[in-house]
Order: structure tokens, then C-alpha cells, then sequence
């Protein structure tokens, strides 16, 4: 009797209970069937193809593994000699995982397999005929995730159809992990798969559309990146502030404001980056002038920002960067605030005054 027969027998000992000699009765071993199990059944639901072996193979393994017979077609439970006493209970479940993974081939494949006798040799087989071409696929994965735009898909959508890519490219190129006994405490591994993660995001990011572009930004600035579940999860919540893929509706004029704090901030960081390239350090924190009483207030007060849900992604972006001492929040008079020439309607006599600070003449006018 094979080992893990004995050792059930062994278990079944030790808690006083009958023992079952029968591995074909015993619910844990390879060689039992429900009464239920046919060799028609069909495991997984989309068929074998030419151009799906990895997504199918990980279905039907994971849909073996479910039945404990996963075995039969790792190599880990070699055919049994004729005179051994599991024989034939081998035979009988080597082919029913034949008959099970032939279901799932589609009629021209199956026609090439059906002289093949073991569960194990067809796999091995299909595996050889398939899973050949992984470098090229591979490269077409990359090619693909580094070149996906959204479009005019919707953003669950494209996040669904990146994701499923990035699956089967872990499949292809899985993280290695530390094989010996006693697994050392280097952290390679999550290095490794930390660099994937910021490989996926940045792809995610790139992807979408112009309307996401403040959010993309607020989020290639963050250090660390969070994961891509969390990306996913800010760039929804931005989704939520846009009646079409042109126009963001702000809820109020102090959300209006802290938006466009929310872009400076952004910018201001961008400028300390291309600074830091030209090998000049700046120290000195840029001032920042707001002229909105609440918009400072959400930036500088934790209870205040807590009360605002709706713009969470920018009080995220301004708060850090504000306790970072990337900038100084001050605030400026309405009478010397000079971009309100530019966003709002004024009376005479403010207008002038700033059209003569900025310097501007009207080209219109009279000589």
C-alpha cells in the first residue's frame, strides 16, 4: 500500500476509529471518487486553444487540485507495477484526469492527443506543444501593458483588462523566492515584487485618459507608491467628480480653489525635480499665495479636511506636501490677488489696477 494510505492508517489508529484499508474510501486519498465524478464531466468552462494554454492550464489545475488529483499529472504519483495492490484503482483515476482534461481540448487538439494514455504524458505533452513560446509572449505581454490606452472604455473596464494581462505575465515571469531550507530574511523577493507593483501602476497610470491627469500626477508624486488596489481606488473616487470625459463639476467655489492649489502644488514639485536634475538645491520652501479662507482651512486643518470627503485625492496631495515643507501656505487680499483678471468677471476700477500691474496694454487702442 502506497505511503499516504499508511500513514491515514496510522491517523485512523490513533483516534481509536475502524481503520479504512480501502484508499478508494477514503475521502483524503488520490484514488477516491464521488459516486458523482463521470468522465464526462467538464472542469473548467473555455476550451483548450492555440493561443490560451497558460490561462487554461492555471484553470485546470486549480479545478484538479480541488478534486486531489492534481497528482496525477505533476509526475508525484507514478503508474504503480502491475502486481501492486493500487494498481488499479491508479488506472481507474489516471483515466478519469485523462478523460477530464480531453473535455476541455478543442476538436482539433483533442484529435492529436487521443493515443495518448496517461493523464501525465498528456499534460507533459500539451505543456511542450504550448508553453514553448513563452519569451515571445512574454514580450507581446509587455509590449501590450506598456501601450494600452483607455479610450473610450470605462475605467473598471480598462482597470480589468490591464489586470488580467498583468495575471498572465506573473504567470509567465513569477518572483522568485529564497529556495532553502531555512528561507533567509534579505527582503529580496518583496524588493522584486515591489518593482513590479511600480511597473504595473505606472502603466495603469499612463494609460488613462487627459481627464485623469491631475490624479496621475498626484499619484506618480507619492513616495512610496501604495498599491495598485489603492491607485485603483483614488482614480475611481476621481471618476466620481465628472458628469462626461471633458467637464469636472466642482461641488463648491472652496473645492474649486483647493483643486487649483492641488494642480500648483504639482507643479511646484515638478519645478524641485527639474532643479535637482540641473544639480541645483533648493532648500528655501516656495510660497504659495491663496486668497480662500476654507481652501487654506482644508489644507492646514485635520478636522476640517476629515469633513470633506468629496475632494480626498487633493487634501492627500496638499497635506503631504504642506508637512513636507515643500511650500508655505500664506494668504493673499482679494484687492491683490492678480489672477482674478483672468478667472472671474471685476469691476472697472479693480480690472484696470491689475491689467497695469500685469503690464498688459490693449493693442486696440488708439494711438
Amino acid at each position: 500500500m502506497s505511503e499516504s494510505n499508511s500513514d491515514f492508517d496510522r491517523d485512523v489508529n490513533l483516534t481509536g476509529s475502524k481503520t479504512i484499508k480501502d484508499p478508494s474510501q477514503d475521502p483524503r486519498s488520490p484514488f477516491f471518487l464521488h459516486p458523482s465524478e463521470n468522465p464526462g464531466a467538464v472542469l473548467v468552462s473555455t476550451p483548450l486553444t492555440d493561443h490560451n494554454y497558460h490561462n487554461w492550464s492555471r484553470a485546470m489545475k486549480r479545478a484538479l487540485s480541488s478534486k486531489n488529483k492534481i497528482r496525477f499529472i505533476n509526475g508525484t504519483l507514478p503508474k504503480p507495477s502491475y502486481l501492486d495492490s493500487t494498481y488499479d484503482l491508479w488506472d481507474r483515476c489516471d483515466n478519469m484526469v485523462l478523460s477530464w482534461i480531453t473535455r476541455t481540448l478543442s476538436p482539433h487538439i483533442f484529435q492529436s492527443t487521443i493515443c495518448i494514455e496517461s493523464a501525465f504524458e498528456l499534460w507533459k505533452d500539451l505543456e511542450d506543444r504550448f508553453s514553448k513560446g513563452n519569451f515571445f509572449r512574454v514580450s507581446d505581454l509587455l509590449r501590450d501593458l506598456h501601450s494600452t490606452q483607455q479610450g473610450d472604455r470605462s475605467l473598471s473596464k480598462y482597470f480589468t483588462n490591464m489586470k488580467i494581462l498583468w495575471d498572465e505575465l506573473e504567470d509567465l515571469r513569477p518572483t522568485p523566492s529564497c529556495s532553502y531550507v531555512n528561507p533567509c530574511t534579505c527582503s529580496l523577493s518583496n524588493s522584486v515584487r515591489n518593482y513590479k507593483n511600480m511597473e504595473y501602476i505606472i502603466c495603469f497610470l499612463k494609460g488613462l485618459n487627459t481627464i485623469y491627469s491631475n490624479v496621475r500626477t498626484q499619484n506618480l508624486l507619492m513616495d512610496p507608491l501604495p498599491s495598485i488596489s489603492k491607485v485603483y481606488s483614488l482614480v475611481s473616487q476621481q471618476d466620481f467628480n465628472h458628469y462626461d470625459d471633458s467637464t469636472t463639476v466642482s461641488k463648491s467655489s472652496s473645492e474649486a480653489e483647493y483643486r487649483a492649489m492641488a494642480t500648483t502644488v504639482c507643479e511646484i514639485q515638478w519645478l524641485t525635480y527639474l532643479l535637482q536634475d540641473f544639480n541645483l538645491q533648493f532648500h528655501t520652501p516656495a510660497l504659495l499665495y491663496c486668497d480662500s479662507q476654507s481652501a487654506r482651512h482644508i489644507a492646514a486643518n485635520t478636522s476640517f479636511h476629515e469633513r470633506t470627503k468629496h475632494i480626498e485625492l487633493d487634501c492627500h496631495i496638499v497635506r503631504e506636501k504642506l508637512q513636507q515643507k515643500l511650500f508655505h501656505l500664506l494668504p493673499v487680499s482679494s484687492s491683490q490677488q492678480l489672477a482674478d483678471v483672468l478667472t472671474k468677471p471685476l469691476d472697472p476700477l479693480p480690472f484696470s489696477n491689475f491689467i497695469s500691474k500685469l503690464g498688459l496694454k490693449d493693442i486696440y487702442t488708439p494711438a
